[in-house]
């Protein structure tokens, strides 16, 4: 089995889409577990959990935005052959501890884009625990991890506990994410930040159909598309791009990290 770690439900489509599809298109079985899939609360937000939701124009009824969002994970599974599955762990700019006068960890994009709070430290382990009953004994199975590249801090969780399913026996792969990767030396940075002394990167050419199939899942998570991208329409130049300069001349492609020998 492959299993791509996605710590929101538009990353794995972003980042590595055409590999996805790929392997689908191979008859591989392919799931994509979203981690921070848990429904929004509809009250006793932060102001800047608040300042989120205006952007993203979500619905005051967070049932139905949650649903909308299940809808356009949905959509871009379809495009990608991929089967979808989620955990109802919260996104960071939900988390905090208290009841009613709650004590926010991540409240400006400072801290969102910083390491994690100490309070959730053991939440890298509570995930790999997770993701280790899920996986069993299956060492034959892949897991595919986000870098963090750009140090969003859900993406911090999800790399730390794909870590530690390494440190276990377990293949595990790491994803540059988009759009974080666009930025010049972010990927470096968040190379620089794993252990190990020797990371190979390792390029899947996609032929069009493969980027194809990526951009028309990317565009499948239209509520997200403005927070990402700034606007609605420019989702595939970006996607094209990015791929273009990863195939380096050579034509589009996707690259993945694992630790050499």
């Amino acid at each position: 089995m492959h299993l791509f770690l996605s710590p929101h439900l538009d990353d794995v489509a972003l980042s590595c889409g055409g590999r996805v599809r790929q392997l689908a298109e191979g008859a591989e079985e392919v799931c994509v577990l979203t981690i921070m899939c848990g429904m929004a609360p509809d009250d006793n937000l932060s102001p800047f959990a608040r300042d989120h939701h205006l952007r993203w124009g979500r619905p005051q009824d967070m049932v139905a935005a949650h649903r909308l969002r299940l809808e356009e994970d949905a959509c871009a599974m379809a495009a990608l052959g991929a089967r979808g599955e989620y955990l109802d762990w919260p996104d960071a700019i939900y988390r905090g501890q208290g009841n009613r006068r709650r004590q926010w960890f991540y409240t400006s994009n400072a801290t969102l884009f910083a390491p994690l709070h100490p309070a959730e430290e053991p939440l890298v382990a509570r995930l790999a625990r997770d993701l280790q009953k899920r996986l069993g004994a299956k060492r034959r199975s892949v897991v595919y991890a986000p870098l963090a590249v750009g140090s969003h801090v859900d993406h911090q969780l999800v790399r730390g506990a794909a870590l530690r399913l390494h440190e276990r026996g377990y293949a595990i792969l790491f994803y540059e994410e988009l759009p974080y990767a666009e930025v010049p030396g972010s990927l470096a940075v968040a190379l620089s930040e794993l252990p190990g002394p020797a990371w190979v990167g390792e390029v899947y050419r996609l032929v069009e159909n493969d980027l194809a199939a990526r951009i028309t899942a990317v565009g499948c998570y239209v509520s997200q598309l403005t927070g990402v991208f700034s606007d609605t329409t420019s989702y595939p130049q970006h996607v094209r791009t990015y791929a273009e300069q990863v195939g380096a001349g050579a034509g589009p492609a996707e690259r993945l990290w694992r630790l050499g020998n």
